[in-house]
């Protein structure tokens, strides 16, 4: 099955699950999803994970064998008073795009 996995996550204790590992931003200090998203793999689903990193300026892609990882940037500053809503536009181009059974 083709979940998407939309949340903060420790992008770097993803780095060895994608080619390009080391070109990965940090993202969040949240091991939990990252825990989630390879217990997802192990038990054989493709997991698209979407979320968003302050060092980049343009959408990333990052492919492994069972995951993709989709980044937007996030703006350093602001976020809070949209509530998000160019990151929010980003992450929801980058679902409709790919071909999810449930996100």
């Amino acid at each position: 099955m083709n979940i998407g996995f939309a949340s903060p996550v420790s992008l770097q204790l993803l780095r060895p699950l994608v080619d390009d590992g080391d070109d990965l931003p940090p993202g969040y200090q949240f091991a939990p999803t990252a825990d989630w998203v390879q217990e997802l793999m192990r038990r054989g689903h493709h997991v698209w994970l979407y979320t968003t990193a302050r060092e980049i300026d343009a959408p990333k892609i990052f492919r492994g064998e069972g995951i993709t990882i989709r980044i937007a940037p996030q703006r350093a500053r602001g976020t809070g008073r949209d509530l998000y809503a160019v990151e929010r536009e980003h992450l929801q181009r980058m679902m409709m795009e790919d071909r999810c059974e449930v996100i």
